[in-house]
């Protein structure tokens, strides 16, 4: 499903999570599927959980589309969304 509008997150903005275990203490094994880019899940539950108290439901007035490079991109219906994000993340 696709919408009109697009907007595209800052992932680090979502999300303070490391993006794989043991980064932060250099003890990383990085990659792989037993150790995924966690932060990019962590930013779209944040930002899933934070539409959803703001009364937006997922598939009928936004779309997760991608996400990647610290970025985290939706399509939406509302074009009051980005300016409630700006608020609250």
């Amino acid at each position: 499903m696709q919408f009109k509008n697009e907007l595209v997150l800052d992932t680090n903005k979502l999300s303070k999570r490391e993006e794989y275990i043991g980064q932060h203490t250099g003890t990383s094994v990085e990659g792989g599927a037993l150790n995924a880019n966690y932060k990019e899940v962590d930013a779209v539950a944040h930002l899933s959980n934070k539409l959803g108290q703001l009364g937006y439901i997922y598939g009928k007035d936004w779309y997760w589309q991608d996400s990647g490079c610290d970025e985290c991109t939706i399509t939406y219906t509302d074009k009051k969304i980005p300016l409630l994000l700006k608020l609250y993340i």
